[in-house]
């Protein structure tokens, strides 16, 4: 049995992937179960609470926000270049997660637009996991002020995305509490990348511009580019490198180990470029090994290291080559390569 159902997992993998060579195909799977739809929005509408939703490279065309109201896993072929092929699966409405979405995960995405947790004061939602894509948005935690008097939102993990948040903030909220925030890169340069306003969370191993307004949260083992506004209270501050002279704000903190008035030409391969590359660590940099547990500062160190590429943990297609002739035989060759990223 466990072999029949590996068999039909993976017979309706490929043939998603080989009918996505003409058409998108939207594979929805819960167990045996298996459905395929010609759009997105059809897919996450007809799926029911625990199916997972395959994606297809190329760009997914949307006529609205994609709403989540129930438990999905979105997973895509990759956030980058190295997904199937040389595409990547690209979305171009936002996406939205509210009540109902509850255990929910999206991985392998590059979403170009905003990324939206919560909507109003009504929505509760915990364990939503995202995971390896590239948001060229913010990500959003509410919509409502409400959200500032309830205790609604809660265990939103966030890791291994990059996160540009040229919008306004790089990650925008209300007060969500204990959240994991860890090996985000949100690149330098655009002003407002930042992690703000969550409590009682986890937030490591991020390269961001800045860190404010946050609450009874550890925060070790990032690379902060500059110094704004308030800094948060009750928080510990451990084993960051910060390109500033010092801690100007904030209230009851604590610090230890932090690397201060840190420079990126000291820091990075490549101090002028922004992408997960250019932030690898010089090979003399203090950075190295400089962390809480004895590993790297910044998105390469940690318990999750950032994988390049933002490619899901399940196997995918790197390269597809079907024969558009038959041989002599009547048969067609097909050259089909599968990679799978570990972890």
């Amino acid at each position: 049995m466990i072999m029949k159902k590996v068999f039909l997992t993976w017979m309706a993998f490929f043939t998603a992937i080989v009918a996505a060579d003409a058409q998108q195909i939207f594979n929805v799977q819960n167990g045996n179960r298996t459905v395929f739809f010609d759009d997105l929005e059809t897919a996450v509408t007809e799926a029911v609470s625990g199916d997972t939703i395959y994606l297809p490279g190329g760009q997914i065309e949307l006529k609205n926000t994609l709403i989540i109201n129930k438990k999905l896993a979105l997973i895509g072929v990759g956030a980058d270049s190295i997904g199937q092929g040389t595409q990547m699966t690209r979305i171009t409405q936002p996406v939205h997660f509210i009540s109902g979405s509850d255990g929910s995960l999206m991985t392998g995405c590059r979403i170009n637009n905003s990324l939206t947790i919560g909507k109003d004061g009504s929505d509760t939602i915990q364990n939503i996991m995202i995971f390896r894509n590239v948001i060229t948005g913010n990500i959003s935690f509410g919509l409502s002020e409400n959200y500032y008097q309830q205790d609604v939102m809660k265990k939103i993990f966030i890791i291994e995305n990059v996160i540009n948040g040229h919008i306004s903030k790089g990650i925008w909220v209300a007060s969500p509490k204990e959240c994991v925030i860890q090996n985000n890169l949100f690149p330098f340069g655009t002003g407002a990348a930042s992690i703000s306003g969550f409590s009682s969370s986890l937030i490591q191993n991020n390269i961001v511009t800045y860190i404010s307004d946050v609450e009874s949260c550890i925060i070790s083992n990032n690379i902060i580019n500059r110094y704004f506004g308030n800094i948060g209270s009750n928080c510990v501050y451990e084993n960051n490198a910060c390109f500033f002279e010092n801690w100007l704000t904030g209230t009851n903190n604590t610090f230890h180990n932090n690397l201060m008035n840190q420079s990126a030409e000291a820091t990075f391969k490549n101090s002028a470029g922004s992408s997960p590359k250019d932030r690898e660590l010089l090979s003399g940099s203090p950075c190295r090994n400089a962390g809480t547990d004895g590993t790297d500062i910044g998105i390469y160190g940690g318990s999750s290291p950032f994988k390049n590429g933002s490619v899901p943990i399940n196997p995918h297609i790197s390269k597809v080559n079907i024969s558009n002739v038959t041989d002599s035989e009547g048969k067609i060759k097909v050259d089909i390569k599968v990679s799978a990223q570990e972890r």
